[in-house]
């Protein structure tokens, strides 16, 4: 149907959301919003005031109404123009762009066989030691003997925390032998 087979009087008092439906039938195409409430607004003759109150009740009515479908960046069809999955495909979101992740600091590892009791039995600790002399102030050499303290007590607590997973296996091992079962291979 046409705007033009209806009365001003009629249009008037017409619905924002039937008037839409009227303009979208006559453009034949989907609308961005803003232009749709236009047409629709110049048509029922809205001041300046109205437009601002009216145009989040055309937005509400258009999302509620199951005539009219929104077909991404704001614009605005009638359902019956499309075949239900051309309507999917068309308002499918682009995909975002991921965040770059910061990188993470990883954590040395350790050899199964090192142990917190080993920790300077190369020397190692006495070498960092000596690298020390190199550092400009006090507040540097406090740092680094900081962090050397901690990566020795992360060592002493991998190196705990081995020793009672392989205290665990063993037990388990133990309990099947008791029962006369092979204890499986790839657990140990």
């Amino acid at each position: 149907m046409s705007l033009k087979k209806y009365s001003h009087e009629d249009i008037i008092k017409m619905s924002m959301i039937e008037l839409a439906n009227l303009v979208l039938s006559e453009k034949g195409k989907a609308v961005p919003f803003k232009e749709l409430f236009d047409e629709v607004a110049d048509v029922k003759e809205f001041t300046d005031d109205q437009r601002g109150t009216y145009i989040a009740q055309l937005y509400t009515d258009l999302n509620v109404d199951g005539r009219f479908v929104n077909m991404g960046s704001n614009t605005w069809g009638l359902k019956r123009w499309y075949p239900v999955n051309q309507v999917m495909e068309e308002t499918k979101a682009a995909p975002k762009k991921k965040m770059k992740k910061k990188p993470v600091k990883k954590k040395p590892e350790i050899k199964e066989d090192e142990e917190a009791d080993n920790l300077d039995s190369d020397g190692d600790l006495e070498e960092l030691t000596a690298d020390f002399s190199k550092l400009d102030g006090k507040d540097d050499i406090d740092e680094e003997v900081e962090d050397l303290d901690i990566f020795a007590e992360e060592l002493e607590m991998d190196a705990e925390y081995d020793d009672e997973l392989d205290d665990d296996l063993d037990e388990e091992e133990d309990e099947f032998e008791e029962e006369g079962e092979e204890f499986p291979k790839e657990n140990h």
